[in-house]
This record gives structure tokens, sequence and C-alpha cells, in this order.
């Protein structure tokens, strides 16, 4: 399904809502699909897959992402993580995926965040595929990780097949860990 572009420099929404918003699924494929022109003031601006700590531990234990071949390209968040939020995932494979021009304004993540909440009791897993090339390219983030900024478990694999090309933040241009 086509996923209409919002018109550039739409105002950013008041409310926690990105151009996709995912809570709680089991699974989930998105292929050759453009996430673009969304705008934030909380959550991500492109897209934001979620899993509460407190659901049903089947779902959370059951939870797998592919990305493949998805761009996000000029999405914005003025608190939130630019392009795309991954939070609390089991399992996530990015395969071909672009990250072009997102914008974390005062957050981290401009290209992407990825969050594992507990990593010991419920491990997280993000994978870029080797097999592929991923690419995040100018990417701004106001605090951490232009391109990739992830909390507790860093991504699985992939990161010498992955192009990182211009990306920004005040600490780790390109990757950053906190």
């Amino acid at each position: 399904y086509p996923i209409p572009d919002q018109p550039p420099n739409s105002p950013p929404s008041t409310s926690n809502n990105s151009g996709l918003n995912f809570w709680d699924c089991t699974k989930i494929n998105i292929k050759k699909t453009v996430i673009r022109n969304y705008n934030s003031f909380t959550a991500a601006g492109g897209a934001q897959f979620v899993w509460f700590e407190n659901s049903e531990a089947t779902i959370r234990d059951q939870s797998q992402v592919l990305l493949e071949e998805v761009q996000f390209i000029d999405n914005t968040s003025e608190n939130g993580p630019g392009g795309l939020a991954l939070i609390n995932p089991r399992q996530v494979t990015l395969k071909g995926a672009t990250f072009y021009r997102n914008i974390s304004e005062k957050n981290s993540g401009g290209g992407l965040l990825f969050t594992c909440e507990n990593p010991k009791s419920s491990p997280c897993q993000l994978k870029l595929d080797p097999t592929s090339e991923n690419s995040f390219s100018k990417n701004q983030a106001g605090k951490n990780g232009g391109g990739i900024c992830w909390t507790d478990m860093p991504p699985a694999s992939g990161f010498d097949q992955t192009k990182f090309v211009e990306n920004t933040a005040f600490y780790g241009p390109n990757i950053s860990g906190i």
C-alpha cells in the first residue's frame, strides 16, 4: 500500500504520532516503501515500532520486524528521533534500508533510535543485513547519533556493510551508544 507523502515543511503534530505507528505487533514486514516528509513534536518523525515492557510476554517475545528496501526521507521530530524509533523489539532486520535527511532537532537518533529497556531479562536485536547495503546519509541529531543511536544494546551485525555519509550530531555523527 502506498503511504502518502506529507507536504514539505508541514507543521509538526502536537500529538504523539508519527507517519506510521505500530504498537505490540508480533510480525511486521514492510517492503519497497517510502516514508517521507512526516513531522512530529514528541514521537519519531517517520515511524515508530513500540513494544511495551508490561505487554503480554508472548507478543513481545515473538515480535519480528523486517524493513526491506524501505526509505525514510526528510522526516523530522522536535523531541523524538527523526526517521525511525524501535522501542523494545525482539528482533528487527534492516535490509537495503535508506535513511536520508531525517532530523531529531533536540534529541538522539537522527536516522534511527534503537532502545532496549531491559536487555538482560528481555533481549532485543537489531541486524543490519550484511548482504545488502543499508545507508544513512545527511541525518542530524541535536544530541547523539546522527545516523544511529542505541541504548543498552548495539546493533548485532552489519556495520561494515552499512554506508554512513555526512551525518551530524553533538556526539557520534554516524553512530552513538548511550
